[in-house]
Formats: C-alpha cells, structure tokens, sequence
C-alpha cells in the first residue's frame, strides 16, 4: 500500500496471518467390524482440520462403551471379549467419531485345522532394563479364524531382551532386538522390542475431560480427585498401562486401558444415561 504524505510517498505491506488449524471432524474406518471373541481389529482414526486437511500428527484419544465386550488399546486395536456390541470412540480437540465394533461366540474350530497365519501384539514394545512387557500371539487359520495352539516365542538378541514360554519380554541390557512366535512351523512377523537404561521413567501427563456430565474417576483401583470430576490432570510415570474406572448413578460406566506416553496424554470419555 502507498500513501503520499508531504510529496513524498510511504510503502508499507500488511501481513495477515492465517488462522490457526483446529480439529472439524474425526472419521473412523472401518465403521463397522464383526470379530469373534478373542479376535482382534484394528481401527484407523483420520483427523481432518478446518483447513480441509488431514491432521496427521493430532493425537487421538480411544474408549470403548463397553470394555468387557470390545476392549481398545491406545493405537486402536481392539480385542474381542466376550459375545455384544460396543461403540469404540475415537476423540481429536472437541471433536468425536467412533465404529460399532460386535464381538460374536467364537467358532467351534476342528482339532485338525491347521494354522495359517501368527499375528504378535502389540508390534512394538519399549520397556526399562529389568523391566517386563507381555506379547500376545494369535494363531488364525486359512479363513481368518482365531484357534488355539500352543506357541514358542524367540529373541533375536538375549543380550538385549529374553522372552519366556508365555511372550514376556524381560530387558537385560540396552539396545534393540525383535521377538517372534512361531505355531505350528508357521512365523510371524518380527516385532521390535527396545530396552533402555533403568532409572525413573519420564513423566507422562494424563488429560482428561469428561462429558456431558461429572463422575468418579480411578486409576488402577485408587480414587483420584475429590470425588466430582468433568477434567482430571494427573502426572505420573510413562511406558506404563493405567486401567481408568469412570463411574456415575445413572450413567454407564467406562473402563478402558491408557499406556501413557511422555508429555500431554489426552483423552476424553464420554458418559451415557442409563435411560433414553
């Protein structure tokens, strides 16, 4: 822009910034899912800001309605408990989408099927020296479906990390190494286990809000707070699993698993009334 002030002409140029990218909506997929008990699905949550675009790096927070049918963990795999329905959420800033995740009987599978795939959850661990960690294996056979055999687990580094009959992981010294089960001559794909010096973990801040009404708030069976809680800041140690308890009279109560991650943690739990 130029202005004339006493002959001579001033320029100046005006910069507008532009505003800040908040969260619009949060999409999940699939938005619906069939497993069997003991069966597992893992849901992908996409986070698109006003911009139009996908935030990728926003964290995103999981709940299940109900824990005992369908439980998620916080990169939202879902494990199949026992035989119902449940809505698993997906929370982004103010913004919720979530799947109906139905948990069937599991089938009744011939002695003789044999094993076609070994899945080991879940693919990633970090754990201290002298710390443990458990894996799960999943055998499925040709049609997808989840048997029970008998598996061995192995370490590519016992130096690094041991892995017992049962896939736990015990760090023994620091460095990288991978783990698999195998069923059956049938292998999975490597998962990476990585263990770090023994000395106090980094803090994980634990965020969360509660909506549209208050509740009672545990942490692994302690109460936290002074009863009536809509948020709740908590520190404590990180690469730990926290089972968070959200209850109220009238309300359905929330169950559901945390593995804190260092810095901001933040989740938000939606509380259903009982009655329509």
């Amino acid at each position: 822009m130029a202005v004339g002030v006493g002959g001579a002409w001033l320029l100046w140029r005006l910069l507008v910034a532009p505003p800040p990218v908040s969260v619009a909506s949060v999409a999940v997929k699939p938005a619906t899912a069939s497993i069997p008990v003991g069966g597992v699905v893992d849901l992908q949550a996409t986070v698109q800001g006003t911009n139009g675009r996908a935030l990728s790096d926003h964290p995103v927070g999981w709940v299940s309605s109900d824990s005992s049918v369908a439980n998620v963990n916080s990169e939202g795999v879902v494990h199949g408990v026992r035989s119902g329905a449940a809505t698993v959420s997906a929370t982004a800033g103010p913004e919720t989408g979530a799947a109906v995740v139905t948990v069937t009987a599991p089938r009744i599978t011939p002695v003789d099927t044999a094993v076609a795939s070994v899945d080991v959850l879940p693919r990633q661990a970090r754990i201290a020296v002298k710390g443990a960690f458990a894996f799960r294996a999943v055998a499925r056979d040709a049609h997808g479906d989840v048997i029970r055999r008998p598996v061995e687990w192995s370490s590519s580094d016992r130096a690094v990390a041991a892995v017992s009959s049962t896939g736990v992981v015990s760090g023994v010294g620091p460095g990288t190494a991978t783990v698999t089960a195998r069923s059956e001559g049938v292998r999975s794909g490597p998962v990476a286990v990585t263990v770090i010096p023994a000395g106090p973990p980094p803090a994980g801040i634990l965020q969360v809000l509660i909506v549209p009404t208050w509740a009672y708030v545990s942490i692994n069976g302690l109460t936290r707070g002074q009863g009536q809680l809509t948020r709740l800041v908590d520190t404590l140690p990180s690469g730990r699993a926290y089972r968070l308890h959200f209850e109220r009279a009238g309300f359905v109560s929330v169950d559901t698993t945390v593995t804190l991650q260092p810095g901001p943690n933040r989740l938000t739990i939606q509380m259903k009334s009982r009655t329509p």
